[in-house]
């Protein structure tokens, strides 16, 4: 039997810095949230990254993480949506 697996996507653009991966990473353990993809790619803006984080988490899960996120100083925006597959 086919089952609908509900993964949220994390996106996230950020300023290049180093570490900040580590960062967003401790902000996904530290709130108990498994990271199935991390994709990080620059943008067509000079300086500025765009991190693509994959999780199986509940949507209040994710929006605590979102808000931790965006509370980064090298953080311009973060936001999420669900995916299914």
């Amino acid at each position: 039997e086919f089952r609908r697996v509900l993964f949220r996507s994390v996106c996230i653009y950020t300023r290049n810095q180093i570490g900040m991966l580590m960062t967003i990473s401790s902000i996904f353990t530290r709130l108990g949230a498994d990271i199935w993809s991390l994709n990080a790619i620059p943008t067509s803006t000079e300086g500025i990254r765009k991190i693509t984080v994959e999780t199986y988490s509940s949507r209040k899960s994710v929006e605590a993480i979102t808000k931790q996120v965006e509370r980064k100083i090298e953080v311009i925006k973060a936001s999420y949506y669900p995916r299914e597959l």
